[in-house]
């Protein structure tokens, strides 16, 4: 009797960590139904990085839940989605803010001007900065 007691525990405690441990990365994509339009939208959200912006265009014209949602757009909107960033040189005075705050070595406070400054994600910031001190 305490065999069978404990192979039912046994078999309970295990297909719990296997759902918790092999859970992660296996769930579906949810498939939400967007008018193109709404879809190029939240796609060129995502690539501004504006993640919460692109999450409210799939919620407001698809009327799934925010975990649905956000999940939609972390999932299955950033496949091929590479971030924009300008092709355009800054505006001379923050250019020159930037430089100096690199040759200080305070990339944090570059990557921070930039974002509030350009309104930038911190990702997009952190990208233009890592190129400027890979190519000065």
């Amino acid at each position: 009797m305490y065999i069978l007691a404990i192979i039912v525990v046994l078999y309970i405690v295990l297909g719990l960590l296997k759902r918790r441990l092999g859970s992660s990365g296996t769930r579906p994509i949810p498939q939400i139904a967007l008018s193109p339009e709404a879809e190029a939208e939240a796609r060129e959200l995502l690539a501004e990085g504006q993640k919460i912006e692109a999450i409210k265009v799939v919620r407001d014209n698809s009327g799934c839940g925010l975990a649905e949602a956000k999940d939609f757009v972390e999932r299955g909107l950033t496949s091929g989605v590479k971030p924009i960033l300008p092709t355009e040189p800054l505006p001379e005075n923050l250019d020159r803010e930037v430089r100096r705050l690199l040759d200080r070595g305070e990339t944090i406070e570059a990557v921070r001007l930039l974002h509030t400054q350009l309104k930038w994600g911190l990702k997009e910031s952190k990208e233009y900065v890592d190129r400027l001190q890979g190519g000065s």
